[in-house]
């Protein structure tokens, strides 16, 4: 009896322990100082908890579902992927700390009431959300100066994708028969919605404000007359939040245009795992080089996501890929219409808020979203039965807990050197700025070896080298970056490289792709324009000289007027 308190005790614990560091932690020593820690936090809790549940639980089986089945299958998949592009490294470990929340979430749902954890993560979200008020009111600093709210996040996505999801889980205790808990429920999901407007985020609004009108339209009678009405005033919220910011919402419509043609390369089984900051910015700058004229010019910008999980989806998996989440989508609805209960329902709004935000947005950057995801998806395919059984083969038994025992410390291995890693190239980079030397170069020389499959990594390093003008060096690095990483920066550090080398023909081709891919920025032509007057090609120069006059202005700054003001004398025909 002690055991299973004590058991139910520990769940209770790695519960809180997880959405605490998810949604809190922060470290301004990493160069990811909102993403990493949250995710290095969350790695060592899930491989202590596998192991304490292991050590602590006696051989359970569990009856499992076809849904169960096919998200184990897709977890085994992705991990095998992983694997194949990146043997054994950091990026190995997300994949592999998702399945063994997977496992935990299988187990702990059979043990612990959906009511206490809902209490957890409704406590949470109140305090998310009292964080972002603070941020409002100007008691706390936001973590980005141009929104007014983020949370522990870098930008507002990550703080109102988490309380999207939370969202409903307030709805669960809405006609509660605890008048305490019910205006506790009330009080908080106000709370939510009132600081999700206040974050300017489109997605959150419109994911809350979908869910709660489904939830009112199942479990609330009402006339159709007021369905209509109701139906009516979303469709008219969705029109008013994509004129709110119409710019950045045409912006998303280029992104999506851009990646179709991606798609269509590829259709059936996609381009494969994390390939689109690698490609995306080349059918970028192709659909600007076909369409110079285009009115999408001024908004294009570097993207490093298609702000649509579905889309993203499409690229990295193609057809296969969405028709496998299109079936896991259909299998959570029959197995709420199977057992229509208030837990499914709430667990099926909270998977929804999810889905509405990941087509504006990329909540699966958080890690709190995966664990929000495992926790929805094993409490709508807990088991009705379960049987639980001594195993009596102790070979068996030890051979699970020295593998789960081995995976810990790998976890740990490899999260601490992360974490190192991290803090080290952090450190460097800002010392090298003051006192740029060989010896520090030296040094990102040696992370190479563990960072040398992270594309910002290896465009901070191949700058690094071109800033000591080891020209050669930084276009060696620059090749294995834009395998991974792909945008107008490291283009115009190609170009330039090139440049230097004397390669001018390359540091043209360049110089052009960077300019294609962002046709509103100044850099890219104003360079081309130094390189022609170099090499005397004068009349190209004055006609890109005249054009970058024209050339509409997107941000104001001192740089464009700078550029603006050399281009008129060159123009005037004086030496510049």
């Amino acid at each position: 009896m002690i055991g299973k308190i004590l058991q139910y005790y520990l769940i209770c614990l790695c519960i809180t322990s997880i959405s605490m560091v998810t949604l809190f932690v922060e470290f301004f020593g990493n160069i990811s100082p909102y993403i990493t820690p949250k995710k290095i936090g969350m790695f060592i809790i899930v491989a202590f908890s596998s192991l304490i549940f292991l050590f602590t639980s006696k051989w359970t089986r569990i009856k499992t579902t076809v849904t169960w089945n096919i998200c184990l299958i897709i977890c085994v998949f992705i991990f095998i992927e992983y694997f194949i592009i990146y043997g054994i490294s950091f990026q190995l470990i997300f994949p592999l700390i998702c399945m063994m929340l997977f496992f935990l979430w299988t187990f702990w749902v059979e043990i612990i009431e959906f009511n206490l954890v809902a209490i957890i993560l409704i406590c949470f979200a109140c305090i998310l959300s009292l964080q972002g008020l603070c941020q409002y009111w100007g008691i706390l600093s936001s973590l980005d100066y141009n929104y007014p709210i983020t949370g522990s996040f870098d930008n507002p996505a990550g703080f109102s994708s988490a309380l999207s999801c939370l969202f409903p889980l307030c709805l669960f205790y809405y006609k509660d028969n605890h008048r305490r808990l019910k205006y506790a429920s009330w009080i908080v999901s106000s709370l939510i919605v009132f600081v999700i407007i206040l974050s300017e985020s489109r997605a959150g609004i419109l994911a809350v404000s979908i869910t709660f009108l489904i939830y009112y339209l199942i479990t609330i009678r009402s006339s159709r007359k007021t369905k209509i009405i109701l139906v009516s005033v979303s469709c008219v919220l969705l029109i008013l939040l994509y004129l709110w910011k119409k710019d950045s919402a045409d912006g998303r419509l280029l992104i999506w245009m851009c990646a179709l043609d991606m798609f269509m390369d590829k259709p059936i089984i996609g381009h494969g795992i994390n390939v689109f900051q690698a490609k995306y910015m080349l059918y970028q700058g192709e659909y600007f080089k076909i369409h110079p004229d285009s009115s999408f010019a001024l908004l294009a910008d570097n993207v490093n996501h298609p702000f649509n999980e579905c889309v993203l989806i499409l690229i990295e998996h193609g057809l296969v890929g969405l028709a496998i989440v299109v079936l896991i989508i259909f299998l959570f609805i029959r197995t709420y219409l199977q057992k229509p209960d208030k837990i499914n329902l709430v667990i099926l709004l909270s998977l929804l808020a999810l889905a509405i935000f990941s087509f504006f947005s990329y909540p699966f950057r958080y890690p709190f979203s995966w664990f929000i995801l495992f926790m929805n998806i094993t409490y709508l395919c807990r088991s009705r039965k379960r049987e639980i059984r001594k195993n009596d083969n102790r070979l068996i038994l030890f051979v699970k807990k020295l593998m789960v025992t081995f995976i810990l410390f790998v976890v740990l291995f490899y999260s601490s050197m992360m974490w190192k890693m991290e803090i080290a190239w952090s450190k460097i980079s800002q010392k090298i700025l003051v006192e740029p030397n060989d010896e520090l170069l030296s040094e990102y020389g040696k992370m190479h070896s563990w960072l040398g499959q992270n594309g910002l990594f290896l465009y901070n390093y191949a700058a690094e080298l071109h800033q000591a003008k080891k020209y050669s060096q930084s276009i060696y690095i620059l090749t294995q970056c834009v395998e991974y990483y792909n945008d107008m920066y490291v283009q115009l550090l190609f170009a330039d490289c090139y440049y230097h080398n004397k390669d001018y023909q390359r540091a043209e081709f360049h110089y052009k792709l960077a300019s294609d891919m962002c046709p509103s920025r100044y850099v890219p032509i104003y360079q081309l324009v130094k390189l022609y007057k170099d090499i005397g090609r004068n009349d190209e120069a004055l006609a890109l000289a005249k054009q970058i006059l024209e050339k509409d202005i997107k941000v104001e700054s001192s740089t464009v007027y700078a550029i603006k003001y050399e281009m008129k004398k060159i123009i005037n025909g004086q030496p510049r």
